[in-house]
Formats: C-alpha cells, structure tokens, sequence
C-alpha cells in the first residue's frame, strides 16, 4: 500500500502523471491490480493486490523497474509529492466479515472508510484485538449485519503492531448511514467490542476515501 501525500495545487498535475504511470504499466505487462482513493486532505491511497506469497512482492518490483521508462529523465514527482508512505499488508479473512446477502456487490463502491489500530505494547495485545475482530465476526453472523467488513493487518511497515479495518459504501454519504444502522443492529454488544479493542489500543485513526477508478490500473491479462 502507498499513501503518497500531494503538494498543495498540484492534484491535477499528479492525477496527470498517475495516469501516464498507469499507461507505462499496461505497455510493460504489469500483471498486478492497483487500485486508488483520495480523501479530502489530498492523500491519494493505491493498493497493489498481491499473492498470498510474498515472493510476489519481488515479482512486483521486477515488472515495476522493467517498465518503458518516462519521458523525462528529471524526477517528474519532485515539486508534487511531500511524503509517501508504504507498507505491505496481508489479508486476516478469519477476521473479516462478508456476509451472505451484502448490501452492494464490490464493483457497486464508490467510497470507503478504514479504521486503523495501532496495538499496544503489552504482551499478547495483538492476540487479544484478534480474538475481539472473531467475536465481532460472529455478533455481525448472528444479526445477519449486510455490510462488509475487510481486517488486514501489517507485515511491513512503520509500525507493524496494525489492523486495518475496512468498510464500503455507494459514496461518502452512504458510508455514515451504514455505520448507523450497523451500530443500532448490533446494539451494546458491538459497543462492548469497540470499547474493548479501543483499550488494548495506543493510537486509532479513522480515514474516507473516494474510490477513483480513472487512477486505478488493471492488467489486461
């Protein structure tokens, strides 16, 4: 995952340039999806979908460098990108909750949310967050909850004491609706569950994104 953060005024021109990114891609038979989101403070998220095996990461790299080069041999990003963050995640499915009949099908998303834990140092904290996602898992199982919810948790990283837990949503709007109807249907048990894993927890951020499609690559193949 990369979370690149934009100079002020300069969206267009990234945008421009993630999409001459994107066609260099498709020259060069990169066989990864990528997909992308802004939020409102600008920072654009892309996610490269891997295998299970982290050797794909290597196979990622290796397309990415035998790429057709830019057109321009200076750094295109230099005046455009303050930051960017990367980290490599895997999927938790035993954590995650895709319910039998969902409210939208993934390709109807327009717009997520991510709740981000950084663990404590205790021991055993990460273990015990788990266990909770499992319990809240089966809570969303019992009320037959018809929103998504995706867990990964962090394997390179910063800080790799980390889950990410994602929702998905029509848009922006749709988003805050289903987070209310979800909290009434599952009532004080899943706030027993947030307010446990919220202990066990030193940090939490909660992130929005607009899902763009027009920035997003996915290999003909």
């Amino acid at each position: 995952m990369e979370e690149i953060h934009v100079a002020p005024g300069m969206a267009s021109v990234f945008e421009s340039r993630s999409q001459m990114r994107n066609a260099r891609m498709a020259d060069g038979n990169v066989s990864f999806t990528r997909l992308a989101g802004v939020n409102e403070s600008g920072v654009y998220r892309f996610l490269t979908l891997l295998t299970n095996d982290l050797s794909s990461v290597d196979t990622w790299r290796q397309q990415i460098v035998a790429m057709p080069p830019a057109a321009s041999r200076s750094n295109p990003n230099s005046t455009t990108i303050q930051r960017i963050d990367r980290s490599i995640h895997r999927t938790r499915p035993e954590l995650s909750y895709i319910p039998s009949e969902p409210r939208m099908q993934p390709g109807e998303a327009g717009a997520f949310r991510t709740i981000t834990l950084f663990v404590g140092d205790t021991e055993g904290a990460s273990a015990q967050v788990a266990d909770l996602l499992q319990q809240m898992k089966s809570l969303e199982e019992s009320r037959n909850q018809r929103d998504s919810r995706s867990v990964s948790s962090a394997v390179i990283a910063s800080d790799i004491r980390r889950f990410d837990i994602t929702f998905f949503a029509q848009d922006l709007p749709s988003l805050f609706t289903n987070r209310d109807e979800r909290g009434e249907l599952l009532g004080e048990e899943l706030q027993d569950l947030v307010g446990q894993i919220s202990r066990l927890c030193r940090h939490i951020e909660f992130s929005t994104f607009t899902i763009r499609r027009d920035l997003a690559y996915q290999p003909s193949n």
